[in-house]
């Protein structure tokens, strides 16, 4: 279910109510956590993040749900060494996406990302 933020961009994420902990036991959570997700449909229609892996069948049918993923021009993952933000791209990405670009950015502190990579066929900058 996407909530408008602002104009053409909609939070399309997830409200966790049952995490206890987060970034395994960095962070305890007492009261749920957001997962966030956006799309913009502006001239290009752009995901920007998706959710954890284990809710990924969940968020690509709320996507379908809100949008024909064929018209999906962008997926924009931040850091994607974190699943909080890619979790559910592979199986967003089991989907064949003919015209749609994939780009992933690092984590600034990963040195180990210092020239471009790939990732399960993402490319990484």
């Amino acid at each position: 279910m996407k909530r408008l933020v602002k104009n053409n961009v909609s939070w399309i994420g997830k409200i966790d109510w049952e995490l206890k902990k987060f970034h395994g036991d960095d962070y305890s959570v007492n009261h749920g956590s957001s997962q966030n997700a956006y799309l913009i449909e502006e001239e290009k229609t752009v995901l920007i993040d998706t959710i954890w892996k284990p809710y990924d069948k969940q968020f690509r049918e709320n996507l379908e749900k809100e949008i024909n993923l064929e018209k999906l021009d962008f997926i924009v993952v931040n850091h994607g060494g974190e699943v909080d933000h890619s979790g559910a791209l592979p199986y967003l990405m089991k989907k064949k996406y003919p015209t749609s670009q994939f780009t992933v950015l690092p984590m600034l502190s990963s040195p180990s990302l210092g020239s471009t990579t790939t990732l399960s066929g993402i490319s990484m900058w």
